[in-house]
Order: C-alpha cells, then structure tokens, then sequence
C-alpha cells in the first residue's frame, strides 16, 4: 500500500505535475489525519469498555463482600444468643457440675470469644481501582507523583504512556514540572517487555546509579 501511494507521487512529479501533486499531497494528510482520528475512537472505545469490565467485577466482588459478611455476622449474633443463654443459667444457679462436664458451651463461655470480620476485598480494589486509573486531572495527577517521589526518595521516574494517544501530552508536562529524570515507554497494550525496551530499563537504572555516585562525592 506504501509503494502504490509513493509510485502515485513519483508519477505527478515526473509529468510536471505540481497541483495536482499538492491535492494529492493534501488529500493524503487528510487520510492520515482520519486514521489517527478513528484510531483514537477505537482506542477510547475500548479503553472505556475495559474499566466497565472491570467496574462490574469489583460491584460484584463487592456484593460476595456484602453477602459474606451477613452471613458470618448471622453466625456471630447466634453464637453470642448463645453465650448469653448460657450465661443466665449460670447467674441464676440453674447449671449443675454435670452440665460443665456435658456442655462444652459453658467451659468456654468466658474464655472463648466469636470476633466479627468484615470482607472487604471489593472495597479494597475498588480503593486501588480509584487511585489507580487517574479519574482526575493533571494537576492531581502531578500531586500524586511528587509526593511519592518526596516520600519514597525516588531518584528517577519510569512512565508508561500509550501509543496515539493524548496521554503523550502529559509525559511534556511531567517532564517539565518534575526535577528528576524520567524515562517514557510507550506502548498499545501491556505485554512482555521486549529486548528494546529492557535495554533502556537497565541503561536507565545504570544512569541513575552514576547520577547517584557523582551526586555523593560531589
């Protein structure tokens, strides 16, 4: 398909000509322009229908959670009607020695306690899911990464940003507004990394062990 156009091109500019070369020049970029275009829809298409996917699994995680608990909390209340049964035998006298030997209940009635733990997995990936997935601006994006940078010490940043999209724009304001170094991967789809990729990881790492060196016999 690249040949056929560049074959297309050579031809108008052999025959002299140059209008219809610039039409047929223009009428190109405006392809491409529509590619990159439908291309973006697509990639918004399905990026949105990803984090619905995702969204359905963590609420129906969450309801399992919600379920659980209910039913280890029926289980808990039973046990301590239970206790408390027991217990007013026990106050009012009505328990005899034979009784502590046929009711393991009663033996345990003040050593052994039923605690109540909510299940919450749903909520905890839905706390990540949030975090994660950065439903806000740049600006509170930027105030995320600084302040982990200021917590953690970081002594460089690795960004991951996908291809064709407008998320590029950001690795400008990142780089600009952050003031240690940062490497961009880009790419359509998390995968394996490749030997590319691998190699400017450990040459970044590497760089950043100098940097650490020189900044200490500074």
């Amino acid at each position: 398909m690249i040949s056929f156009f560049r074959k297309i091109r050579r031809g108008l500019l052999t025959d002299n000509k140059f209008s219809r070369y610039l039409v047929y020049a223009a009428g190109e970029i405006v392809l491409v322009v529509i590619g990159i275009l439908i291309a973006l829809q697509f990639n918004n298409f399905n990026e949105t229908r990803k984090k619905e996917k995702t969204a359905i699994e963590i609420l129906k995680q969450i309801q399992e959670d919600i379920i659980t608990s209910v039913d280890f909390a029926d289980w808990v209340l039973a046990t301590y009607r239970e206790k408390d049964s027991l217990a007013y035998l026990v106050l009012s006298e009505k328990v005899t020695s034979n009784d502590y030997l046929s009711n393991r209940g009663l033996v345990n009635l003040v050593t052994n306690y039923a605690p109540f733990h909510i299940t919450d997995y749903g909520f905890k990936k839905l706390d990540q899911y949030l975090e994660y997935t950065y439903p806000y601006d740049m600006d509170g994006r930027l105030s995320d990464i600084k302040r982990s940078i200021k917590e953690r010490q970081l002594d460089g940043l690795i960004h991951y940003t996908q291809m064709f999209c407008y998320r590029q724009i950001y690795d400008i304001i990142i780089r600009n507004e952050l003031s240690i170094p940062v490497l961009t991967l880009e790419g359509d789809r998390p995968d394996k990394l490749d030997g590319r990729t691998s190699l400017r990881i450990e040459t970044f790492v590497e760089m950043l062990k100098e940097r650490k060196r020189e900044f200490r016999h500074a």
